[in-house]
């Protein structure tokens, strides 16, 4: 017997539709490259804001594309990130210590402290409402595609309960309940007899 699913599972982008908002971000000058940074950062470790904007530059392993996340309850874990995000990082980094001063922050504002929450947010809208996507896109909308799709890929639920930071698997199995609505939306398109 299927568990019950949720009445009001999370929003989930698209591949497509991630491609269409972090493709969006033109690099073309310091906010549009650390945004641009950000963005894909946030969707390739599948981060919370709170993970993101308190990155460290002692919590990057640049060569080896991972991150070391102090999650919820101050929970440590290895998050690895994709070549495409660390070729962005990269180029924000060049900047960034360009202006590097006592600040720790990997991401910070044109004052040089640290990005708040309400300026991350400021800047992520800005960016969606640009791409024109009719959804209710959040920050945590790219978490919860990043672990859709990873498990859409073949990846085991522990191993992406593991990259969440989730304590519980029941947390996790949620993305499940997602792939397969999308699994069996795709088949009822595709398939000829459905």
């Amino acid at each position: 017997m299927s568990p019950k699913l949720p009445e009001n599972l999370p929003e989930v982008l698209s591949f497509e539709e991630i491609k269409l908002i972090l493709n969006s971000i033109k690099a073309n000058k310091e906010t549009n490259i650390r945004n641009k940074a950000m963005m894909e950062l946030l969707y390739a470790a599948g981060l919370r804001i709170s993970e993101l904007i308190n990155l460290k530059f002692s919590n990057i392993n640049i060569e080896e594309c991972f991150l070391k996340i102090i999650g919820k309850g101050l929970k440590e874990r290895l998050v690895p990130f994709s070549p495409r995000a660390k070729k962005f990082l990269n180029k924000y980094l060049k900047i960034r210590k360009q202006i590097r001063n006592e600040n720790e922050n990997v991401f910070v504002s044109r004052l040089r402290k640290k990005i708040s929450r309400s300026e991350f947010w400021r800047q992520f809208k800005n960016i969606i409402k640009n791409t024109n996507i009719e959804k209710k896109i959040t920050p945590h909308t790219f978490r919860h595609s990043f672990a859709t799709h990873l498990l859409m890929g073949g990846a085991d639920i522990r191993f992406v309960q593991e990259i969440l930071g989730h304590i519980s698997i029941s947390t996790t199995q949620i993305y499940t309940h997602i792939s397969k609505q999308q699994i069996l939306q795709k088949y009822k398109k595709f398939h000829p007899r459905s």
